[in-house]
This record gives structure tokens, C-alpha cells and sequence, in this order.
């Protein structure tokens, strides 16, 4: 029920507010909601589709991370648990920036081939999710401060999503 709101709010979002200013008068509504009608069905498709391709690919991370045990690679598991739940969580579909909501099959794709590749070169992850992990850390904290403050600094979040480009270049180079 949940990803059903999540996935009508998004579609409702890209539909009718398409990253416009709010409207201020009847005038503006009006012609906000016309123009929305003649974009529901684009949007319909476009976020149906992405939200299709992050489940199938959500499924598939999460079924790699739950045969994954050994003690040798926990600290990547759980940096992959952690960026898997920073990326498809209650509400994603109309939080994440319309931006970078078409990218995250690719992060996701991303993380399952980290995680292949995890068994051959357990020293060459780890080194690579340092570097990550020194960005990802102060970033996390100022996302969550902001949340709680309820901020909205755009930079910090372009810089947020940046990071999962750094990741995908990292673990995944031939996912671009």
C-alpha cells in the first residue's frame, strides 16, 4: 500500500508540478492542472517503468546481500545494506530528485556487481570504500542534521548523488 501512494505521488508530482513553483492563485492552478492532464500518461509510463527496473534490481541486491555472511567482507556488506537502504526506502519513488530517480537501477546494478566482484579482490574494495566512506560520512551527518531541521540545502544533495556517481565509477565502471 505504501509503494502504491509513493508511486501515485510521483506520478502526480512529475504530472502536474514538474519542478514548477507552487501556484499562487486560481489563475495559476487552473492552468497548472491543464497542463498537468495533457503529461499524466508520459509520466505514468516513465515512472512505472523506473520503479519496475529499481524492484527488479532492489530484488536482486537484496538476494545477493542475504547469502553473503563471511566475516571477511562485512564491512563492505554492510556499506552495501546501508547505501541499498539510503536508495529504496518508504517514499523513495517521490523523494528521490526526478533527476537522479532514473539512475538508481544503475546504482543498484552497481552495488550487485561490487558485490560479484567482492570475492576477488577483498583489498581492492576496501581501499576504494575508504575513499568513499571519508565523503559519505560528513555528508550523511549534514543530510540527517538538515532533515532534522527540515532544511533543504540543494548543493548537499547534488553532492549526495554525486557520491553514488563516484560509487558506480568505483565498483561498477562498466555500468558509465
Amino acid at each position: 500500500e505504501t509503494l502504491r501512494e509513493d508511486l501515485v505521488n510521483a506520478i502526480l508530482d512529475q504530472a502536474f508540478l514538474n519542478n514548477e513553483p507552487l501556484p499562487r492563485n486560481p489563475a495559476a492552478f487552473t492552468a497548472l492542472l491543464e497542463r498537468g492532464k495533457t503529461r499524466l500518461t508520459a509520466a505514468r509510463a516513465e515512472i512505472c517503468h523506473t520503479a519496475d527496473a529499481i524492484l527488479a534490481a532492489y530484488y536482486e541486491v537484496r538476494r545477493m546481500l542475504a547469502g553473503e555472511s563471511s566475516p571477511v567482507w562485512a564491512e563492505a556488506i554492510a556499506d552495501c545494506r546501508d547505501q541499498l537502504m539510503r536508495l529504496v526506502y518508504p517514499g523513495f519513488l517521490s523523494r528521490t530528485p526526478a533527476e537522479w530517480l532514473p539512475h538508481v537501477p544503475r546504482y543498484l546494478r552497481a552495488i550487485a556487481s561490487r558485490l560479484n566482484k567482492l570475492r576477488q579482490a577483498p583489498d581492492k574494495d576496501r581501499q576504494r570504500c575508504g575513499d568513499i566512506i571519508r565523503l559519505w560520512e560528513p555528508c550523511k551527518r549534514r543530510l540527517e542534521e538538515d532533515a532534522r531541521r527540515e532544511r533543504h540545502d540543494p548543493e548537499l544533495i547534488r553532492f549526495r548523488w554525486l557520491l553514488e556517481e563516484l560509487r558506480v565509477s568505483q565498483f561498477a565502471q562498466e555500468l558509465k
